[in-house]
């Protein structure tokens, strides 16, 4: 079950949360590149910058990840 997608700045790639993980979706190889599993469930957004990755998780906390440069 998936609950928030967001695509990478540059198009490569789909980060996308649901119930119980996070993912990355590699467009170009159409593929599930890198997936966690997660306590609860995620909604996602991506920053300004496109190198983070925000996520609020369902027990009220914050995480906040870097991603890799492109």
């Amino acid at each position: 079950h998936m609950s928030s997608a967001v695509i990478s700045k540059d198009g490569h790639r789909v980060y996308f949360a649901g119930w119980g993980c996070l993912g990355e979706w590699d467009l170009d190889e159409n593929k599930v590149a890198r997936s966690w599993a997660l306590p609860g469930q995620s909604s996602l957004s991506l920053a300004d910058d496109g190198r983070h990755l925000v996520m609020n998780n369902s027990n009220c906390t914050t995480w906040i990840l870097r991603l890799p440069t492109p």
